[in-house]
């Protein structure tokens, strides 16, 4: 029972900290389509992208962290937050390409290393 507690104060942390992130965040690029066939296909690649791209984010954080003589460490943390994001939300997208429901993802989502907007 006392573990349950736990688990549920943690959850409600991790969601405290992380819906405002989403709701600033500006509407997903797929949003922008007209037609509802092409919504749902470019919602498909867009979460496909993110998954296959969120990882990534880590190393790009940790790059520009140290470029920008910044603390490493502290771009790791923001890396994995950032890859753990749009990953998630990459599989919510995903699955649910089929509803025009959109999940914002921090900064657009990943970019991989062609030159991410969200690496500061």
């Amino acid at each position: 029972m006392r573990k349950k507690i736990k688990i549920e104060v943690w959850l409600a942390l991790v969601a405290f900290l992380t819906v405002p992130s989403f709701a600033m965040a500006e509407p997903s690029e797929w949003t922008r389509e007209a037609t509802y066939f092409d919504k749902a296909t470019h919602k498909l690649g867009y979460g496909l992208s993110n998954v296959g791209k969120g990882w990534s984010e880590i190393y790009i954080h940790m790059i520009k962290a140290h470029e920008n003589r910044g603390n490493t460490l502290t771009g790791l943390m923001r890396g994995t937050y950032y890859a753990a994001a749009d990953t998630l939300g990459g599989i919510f997208h995903t699955v649910t390409f089929f509803l025009p429901v959109d999940l914002p993802l921090p900064e657009g989502g990943a970019h991989g290393f062609e030159g991410s907007p969200s690496a500061t």
